[in-house]
């Protein structure tokens, strides 16, 4: 299934790369890609897999999965799943999406 990435979850994408990147250095990167990365291929394979969570609460036929600290929020059709936002655990959602 192909996955896209909203603007918004661009810019997050890009954000907490560059700050895990400042903060942390090159390994933690890589680390943190892969495991972003594991949490997209989790929901292509099965769109509500378990480890996702409804979040019709936030936006209607939204759903959440972790990664790491963060959560991706998406949608998702016959075709693809449209990455939302990604957003830190400690982040008022409501507000950011």
């Amino acid at each position: 299934m192909k996955v896209l990435f909203t603007p918004l979850a661009q810019n997050d994408l890009a954000n907490i790369y560059d700050y895990t990147l400042e903060k942390w250095g090159e390994n933690q990167l890589r680390t943190y890609q892969k495991t972003i990365q594991n949490s997209i291929d989790k929901i292509k394979d099965n769109p509500k897999t378990y480890a996702s969570k409804a979040r019709n609460e936030l936006v209607k036929f939204c759903r959440s999965i972790r990664a790491g600290k963060h959560l991706l929020f998406y949608v998702t059709n016959e075709e693809c799943i449209t990455i939302l936002r990604i957003l830190h655990e400690s982040m008022d959602f409501k507000r950011h999406l």
